[in-house]
């Protein structure tokens, strides 16, 4: 089988063979992750506690959003910076 990968693609693999990984372990471990998210239902595996505080999130952001109290692009990239940072430093 052959495919054709656009230039992000290629990119990553690149990345990920630059350590001697073979193309095909690469593959392999991508799809287990793939595989595993398929069969994965982890949403359904929280606790009922932890699936309400996302409900409630995800219903305030909802109503945030209806009022127009929205980010632009640059402040989500500003706020992801932060806490990449954030999670370097811990």
């Amino acid at each position: 089988m052959q495919i054709e990968l656009n230039a992000e693609q290629q990119r990553i693999l690149e990345r990920a063979t630059k350590d001697g990984t073979s193309v095909e372990e690469v593959l392999d471990q991508a799809f287990a992750v793939i595989e595993h998210e398929l069969d994965s239902d982890w949403l359904s595996e929280l606790p009922p506690e932890e699936l309400e505080a996302i409900e409630a999130h995800i219903e305030e952001g909802c109503a945030q959003a209806d009022r127009g109290e929205l980010y632009t692009p640059e402040e989500v990239k500003r706020m992801m910076a932060e806490r990449k940072a954030q999670r370097q430093v811990a």
